[in-house]
Order: C-alpha cells, then sequence, then structure tokens
C-alpha cells in the first residue's frame, strides 16, 4: 500500500513539472519580407535579410548583438547612430516576439499601452519580418 501511494504521489510530482522548452540558437542568414503598418491593408513590404552570428545580427534596417529572452522574446541592440527625421521603428531593435516553423522565422513588433504607456499612439502599428534560411 505506502509503495502505491509513494509512485502515485511520484507520478503526480512528475506530471507537474513544466518543462523548459530551450532556447533556440540563430546563427546564419535569413531573407524575406519586412512589413510594418496599421493592418493588412495599410501595410508597406520590403526586401529584408537579417545575418546572425554568436549574439550578433547585421540587418537591411540595423544591426547589433541580440538576446533570447523567455516567452518567445527576442531583444535587439542597435548599435548604429540615426537622423531624427524617420519612424525609428523601422530599425531592428528592441524587442520582439519570434516564431520558428522549420526553417522560417517570424519576428513581430507591436505596442502595448499597458505595458508600454509611452508609445500608447504606436498600438495599432506592426512590424514583422517574415524570413527564411538561406544558410
Amino acid at each position: 500500500m505506502n509503495k502505491t501511494i509513494l509512485t502515485l504521489l511520484l507520478l503526480v510530482t512528475l506530471a507537474g513539472c513544466k518543462k523548459n522548452d530551450p532556447k533556440p540558437t540563430f546563427n546564419g542568414t535569413y531573407s524575406g519580407k519586412f512589413t510594418f503598418g496599421t493592418d493588412k491593408k495599410n501595410s508597406t513590404t520590403k526586401d529584408a535579410e537579417v545575418n546572425f552570428s554568436n549574439n550578433n545580427y547585421s540587418s537591411t534596417l540595423g544591426s547589433g548583438t541580440f538576446t533570447v529572452q523567455k516567452n518567445k522574446v527576442i531583444s535587439f541592440t542597435d548599435k548604429n547612430y540615426y537622423t531624427a527625421d524617420f519612424d525609428w521603428n523601422m530599425i531592428l531593435n528592441y524587442n520582439y516576439t519570434y516564431e520558428i516553423k522549420g526553417d522560417s522565422l517570424i519576428l513581430t513588433k507591436k505596442f502595448d499601452p499597458v505595458t508600454d504607456p509611452e508609445r500608447t499612439l504606436m498600438a495599432n502599428m506592426f512590424y514583422q519580418y517574415r524570413l527564411k534560411k538561406v544558410n
């Protein structure tokens, strides 16, 4: 009887453990499209390429370092200087959620007025890379 209870407790404990998904490593070149706008009808699409090497990245829209975080978030830190007369969100910088599907990588940046109140005016905007690994 005691062995049965002990075995059941062990099974319940193991079943309750949450498996941590390993953080992916990003290395190689990804090519595809960068889309930004307020919705599918009111958006602009451009060609884009991102090269990941160790914790560095270079892209058609910025270069610097990146860190893979929890909850499928990748944080980019651009190292360049820019003029103030354009949408700085066009630069691959700050936090993006990522989704990996085979050899495809989707990076999406949206602004949440609750967690990012300084950017409330940007709440309807999205910035998304849809990329495929080329090497």
